[in-house]
């Protein structure tokens, strides 16, 4: 009986320290809605984005939804964006269409956001041009 529970004590530290190694790549998952440059309003033109704001709705016409994860391990921001549910064909070929997501501007996220991140206050995606990696229905972009 002392072997076992010897035994399981090992299992549980080493299980333990992979689990605690893996929750360090990334951050928690956060569901957006984006409202993209140039469409929706006249202070925001050019590419990259207009209001960036925590939550979605899966009905069309409210923006593009994604789902923001900070990555520890890159020390990057991503963004996945659903080609099938989440952005309207419209956008998709507007903001996506060369493989490049253009940012004219730098965007600072909300305090909330980054609370909810778990990142820095004033995250900054800064103004450049991002590459897009297409995954199946996934595009995924790293700030």
């Amino acid at each position: 009986m002392k072997k076992l529970m010897l035994i399981l004590t090992v299992c549980c530290l080493i299980g333990g320290g992979d689990l605690l190694a893996a929750s360090l790549v990334t951050g928690p998952k956060v569901v957006i809605t984006i409202e993209f440059g140039s469409k929706q309003s006249v202070n925001c033109l050019g590419s990259g984005f207009c209001r960036i704001k925590i939550g979605g709705n899966l009905k069309m016409g409210d923006g593009t939804l994604a789902e923001i994860q900070f990555n520890e391990e890159t020390g990057k921001l991503e963004m996945i964006i659903n080609t099938k549910t989440g952005i309207s064909a419209e956008d998709l070929t507007q903001y996506f269409s060369k493989n490049i997501f253009k940012v004219d501007t730098d965007y600072t996220l909300s305090d909330e956001m980054c609370e909810q991140l778990n990142i820095p206050t004033d995250f900054t995606i800064k103004k450049g041009n991002y590459s897009v990696e297409r995954n199946d229905d996934l595009l995924i972009v790293q700030f």
